[in-house]
């Protein structure tokens, strides 16, 4: 599974408080793993925006997930 998403226009998160600019991006995948469960697998974000009227920002992060491993464990009942 893949959701992408790239603004269009200036989003606002209250009046002065922050920005995000035209063109940021997210890219998140999901992958199937042993044919039971969506995990997931890469999620990439890029952008630039303004936080307060002071400091401007431009990040790009990717985060990979993988080695997935199944987490098996016995249990007893004690008196």
């Amino acid at each position: 599974m893949r959701v992408e998403a790239e603004t269009t226009a200036t989003i606002s998160f209250g009046v002065f408080l922050a920005r995000l600019n035209p063109g940021a991006r997210l890219v998140f995948e999901q992958a199937r793993v042993n044919d039971e469960i969506w995990l997931p697998r890469r999620e990439f974000l890029s952008g630039s925006g303004r936080i307060g009227m002071l400091k401007r920002l431009a990040e790009s992060d990717e985060i990979l997930w993988s080695n997935y491993r199944k987490f098996q464990v016995d249990s007893r009942v004690l008196p």
